[in-house]
């Protein structure tokens, strides 16, 4: 009995080596980076200049109309920057460009000081990351009530702040295309096995997204983490955009894994020789989007009015975690790194 087990499991392991070696693992990190990488971070540098160019007109326009421009702009930016962010990997992932483009908590204090201090010679990137980036940007557009917003714009040090954070996150976004574009051709080649190969990255930042969104951007600030109900907590509080955001992280792994070229779920099918837990996943992502639909109002809101709601959407996501913890990582061969937000 023990050799014919033993003969199974060899014929089960060939059967996968050959799979493996039939598909093709580089023209499947060419689609990604052709298909998604490219385009959502053109994306997102475009929206940033947008928010620039809507911040310099409400420094000459300090209107309701420009100030909600400025606002929309800002919403459009963060959505675009959370398509990104399951591509901080390998050279993106060691500059950090990410944490100083968007940290999520604004330090409001320190905001404050830095205008009450004035900004003359002030040097952005030497601030805390809660200081600068979209967060900084966020509290400047969001904090406070429409007229005391535009009425506190009216100090020239603070609209003058606002405006060189517009110019810094333009800068910042510049430099992440730039860092993709080096590293472009590296991420093509890089079919190595273990924790360095394109494939392995890719998959690990997928089930690190999905956990940080189960933990930190639902868990923790609905009180399901052991902790007090925290709308503060939660990213874009002010703004009251940290659903969507959540919503765009999801759907940037569904495009990535689904996209029509050649993708993950290709290579997975081809490994397994069925559609199995690709539908798995399929259902598992309209699961998650089913309960994104159940919540009528604002996360900030729905944590204290919809917990049930909130925690049937934060169950779904670590089914979604699960299928790419287990299935996925244990089908393509990945190794999956341990994080202090991993799916339970």
């Amino acid at each position: 009995m023990k050799k014919i087990f033993a003969i199974l499991v060899f014929g089960l392991m060939v059967g996968c080596e050959d799979s493996e070696k039939k598909f093709d693992v580089r023209s499947l990190q060419q689609s990604i980076l052709d298909l998604q990488i490219v385009s959502v971070h053109d994306a997102f540098e475009t929206s940033s200049v947008e928010l620039k160019a809507r911040i310099d007109v409400l420094g000459q326009d300090l209107s309701s109309t420009s100030l909600s421009a400025a606002q929309q702009a800002w919403k459009e930016c963060a959505v675009n920057y959370s398509f990104t962010e399951i591509y901080n990997i390998g050279e993106v992932d060691g500059s950090r460009v990410h944490l100083g483009i968007y940290s999520w908590e604004a330090l409001a204090e320190s905001i404050e000081e830095i205008i009450t201090g004035g900004i003359k010679e002030l040097q952005i990137n030497t601030l805390p990351t809660g200081s600068r980036g979209m967060a900084a940007i966020e509290y400047l557009l969001f904090a406070q009530q429409e007229a005391e917003t535009l009425s506190l714009l009216q100090d020239t040090d603070r609209l003058s702040y606002l405006q060189l954070l517009g110019t810094n996150l333009v800068e910042k976004t510049q430099s992440l295309n730039a860092l993709w574009q080096g590293q472009s051709t590296k991420f093509v080649e890089n079919n190595a096995n273990g924790l360095d190969g394109s494939i392995n990255q890719i998959i690990n930042r997928i089930i690190n997204t999905l956990a940080i969104a189960k933990k930190l951007k639902i868990g923790i600030p609905a009180g399901l983490e052991s902790t007090p109900v925290d709308s503060l907590a939660l990213q874009a509080d002010y703004s009251l955009y940290s659903l969507e955001l959540i919503e765009a992280n999801l759907q940037s792994i569904s495009n990535l894994y689904f996209q029509e070229e050649s993708s993950l779920s290709d290579y997975v099918a081809s490994i397994i020789g069925n559609t199995e837990v690709n539908d798995e996943i399929k259902l598992a992502f309209q699961r998650v989007q089913s309960s994104i639909d159940q919540l009528n109002e604002p996360l900030a809101t729905a944590i204290k009015n919809q917990p049930t709601e909130v925690n049937e959407l934060k169950v779904q996501i670590n089914n979604l975690i699960i299928l790419f913890t287990v299935d996925v990582s244990s089908i393509l061969s990945i190794t999956v790194t341990p994080t202090d937000v991993d799916g339970d």
